[in-house]
């Protein structure tokens, strides 16, 4: 695997790490504000789920903090239920449920015709999709039913996380914040005093530019307060913080790019429907999901059937 590919899988993991040290709570990578989307996704979940037959088993692709596991389980206790993710470390499943880290979509080790139904939740589309589709069609039982939610690249969610991902960029390298705060710690008490005044100046930028709670006034503010708690003598400690708040925001920014690559992959359509049929799958009508009747639809929904 190349250092790029390995960067960009520590990434995810660290995250789905994080929200399995948080219980599996959070939204992905939806904005927190946006639980209306979160509901027109179980709606569209609970069509597909009414449809499976009695003790299905069901594999969920890339199933990250399971949230797709509990809605599922909750729609229909009878499921058989599967998630599998690249990430070395995941939430804890629901109950009567199964994951299965460190595992890709385009190699899962498991047996042939496992599946009657195999889902995936903004997931799918960040994988080589030729690849996964062969995976598919081997694991899926003959009438066996596919169910993808898909990313939209004229959708909301995109475009909040591009807004997301700019104010990282910002803070990260237009204003080079960490670099700037350990020049003036150099400069021993006085140097602290100006490097806190600094962190100041930039997270009040950073809120008046890309708004109140945006990641420009986040990093910001969480260098200020490692400025102002740490103790005087204590440098060293400061600077190894700044360097995991870096870090985390790095990754967060290669997310992000994952995540537009992600729509784009979604959205030539015409190339994803030509692979299943090519491997034997029929489609069924595509869904525009959205969180409401005068909103954007924020992703599509993809129904398949097998049928060779």
């Amino acid at each position: 695997m190349s250092g790029p590919e390995q960067n960009k899988d520590r990434a995810w993991g660290e995250y789905w790490a994080d929200q399995a040290r948080r219980g599996g709570k959070g939204t992905g990578c939806l904005p927190e504000a946006m639980h209306s989307i979160a509901r027109a996704q179980q709606q569209c979940w609970s069509g597909f789920a009414d449809a499976l037959p009695h003790n299905a088993d069901v594999l969920d692709l890339a199933t990250g903090n399971g949230i797709l596991l509990h809605w599922l389980k909750a729609m229909r206790p009878d499921l058989s239920l599967t998630g599998i993710d690249l990430a070395p470390q995941l939430p804890p499943p629901p109950a009567g449920c199964r994951t299965m880290p460190s595992t890709r979509m385009e190699n899962i080790p498991l047996g042939d015709a496992s599946f009657d139904a195999i889902v995936s939740q903004f997931g799918f589309e960040y994988s080589d999709v030729a690849a996964t589709i062969g995976e598919i069609s081997r694991l899926l039982r003959d009438g066996g039913t596919v169910g993808l939610l898909l990313h939209r690249g004229d959708g909301p969610i995109l475009e909040h996380n591009i807004a997301r991902r700019e104010a990282i960029r910002w803070v990260l390298e237009e204003q080079s914040l960490f670099e700037a705060l350990r020049r003036r710690m150099d400069k021993g008490a006085e140097g602290r005093a100006r490097a806190i005044e600094h962190a100041e100046s930039v997270a009040r930028q950073g809120a008046h530019i890309f708004g109140q709670q945006s990641p420009a006034w986040e990093i910001s503010e969480a260098a200020r307060q490692t400025l102002a708690l740490g103790a005087k003598d204590n440098v060293e400690g400061i600077t190894r913080t700044f360097a995991v708040i870096a870090q985390r925001a790095g990754e967060e920014m290669d997310r992000l790019g994952d995540l537009e690559d992600a729509c784009a992959t979604a959205d030539n359509r015409a190339a994803l429907l030509a692979l299943f049929a090519e491997a034997g799958f029929e489609a069924g009508e595509t869904q525009a999901i959205s969180a409401g009747a005068e909103e954007r639809p924020f992703a599509d929904f993809l129904p398949f059937c097998k049928t060779r």
